[in-house]
């Protein structure tokens, strides 16, 4: 690993739903500054005491990504029928993400997921604008490649 390497267009990201597409599917056809970014994950809850005492103690937390996708984006049809799929039983999908980032040895699996929201339509302007999806998981886990 080359310790100046932070190219990210070798990068990739694969996504199952497990009701809809349990083979799952490759993201693709990101927006131009952005394809993939995440909240902060709250670890500490804390409290400060009249008597100025410090109280801490570690919390679970949700994991969010927003994946931002152009309008024309192959993946979109795959999260629209999840969508769809959802709409239809009135109950989430079950989601699993992998992000594979090889210029820092890095592999995300991000596990017990579901999507939160999208616009359901591209923003119509001077040319379709990206979407952005914003997917919620439960755990998170960190390898080496």
């Amino acid at each position: 690993m080359d310790l100046m390497d932070i190219t990210s267009v070798n990068s990739t990201a694969f996504c199952t739903i497990d009701e809809v597409f349990p083979a799952g599917f490759a993201l693709e056809g990101y927006s131009t500054d952005a394809a993939i970014d995440t909240d902060n994950v709250t670890l500490i809850e804390y409290r400060f005491g009249v008597d100025g005492k410090l109280s801490v103690g570690y919390i679970n937390s949700e994991k969010v990504v927003n994946l931002h996708l152009e309008a024309n984006s192959p993946s979109t049809a795959y999260l629209f029928e999840a969508v769809a799929w959802m709409r239809l039983r009135k109950r989430p999908c079950r989601l699993t993400l992998v992000v594979t980032l090889p210029s820092v040895n890095q592999v995300y699996t991000y596990k017990d997921g579901a999507i939160v929201d999208s616009k359901l339509m591209p923003d119509v302007k001077k040319t379709l604008e990206p979407s952005d999806w914003k997917l919620i998981f439960a755990e998170l886990e960190r390898s080496a490649l």
